[in-house]
């Protein structure tokens, strides 16, 4: 019985997060650090930049951007992850790192000048709508692997890397 009680338990601890994330219409698969450093590659970062990553997984994106901005953010829908990179913040004594349970279309965007974003194809139009209603002009937007669909882009890298500027 305790078995059983036990292993229930632990199954539903490992798919909680993602029947979160179906709901969602998420999925995790992490950005290699290879492409995040060519994103930050494209994009001239000064230090006074606030950035934000849209679905931050498992912060890698957060860990490279902190380098170079004033202070970063995440957003994660999937508790596992941002309890990782909670983690992650701490033992690495990050001080401009701040990880957000927290679903994407609730955030404002207003507030940064740099977006980074790895979403699926499907959720891209919806968030070229958001951005263009809530960002400040000059805001640097990065997408992975999708492009934004009406938005031209200034620059882009044969791996599918598109940097616009709203």
């Amino acid at each position: 019985m305790n078995f059983i009680f036990f292993l229930s338990l632990t199954l539903l601890i490992i798919l909680i997060p993602y029947l979160i994330s179906g709901l969602s219409y998420t999925v995790f698969y992490p950005t290699p650090i290879s492409e995040i450093k060519k994103a930050i590659k494209l994009i001239n970062i000064k230090k006074p930049d606030k950035a934000i990553d849209l679905g931050s997984g498992d912060g890698r994106f957060l860990f490279e951007i902190s380098k170079y901005c004033r202070e970063v953010e995440g957003v994660e829908i999937q508790p596992i992850l941002v309890l990782y990179t909670k983690l992650k913040v701490i033992l690495g004594k990050y001080k401009n790192i701040e990880v957000k349970f927290k679903d994407l279309w609730s955030v404002n965007l207003s507030e940064y000048n740099l977006i980074f974003i790895f979403a699926i194809k499907s959720r891209m139009d919806k968030l070229e709508r958001k951005i263009l209603k809530e960002v400040k002009k000059g805001t640097k937007v990065i997408t992975y692997a999708f492009k934004l669909p009406n938005l031209k882009y200034k620059k882009y890298t044969k791996n599918g890397l598109y940097l616009y500027e709203v």
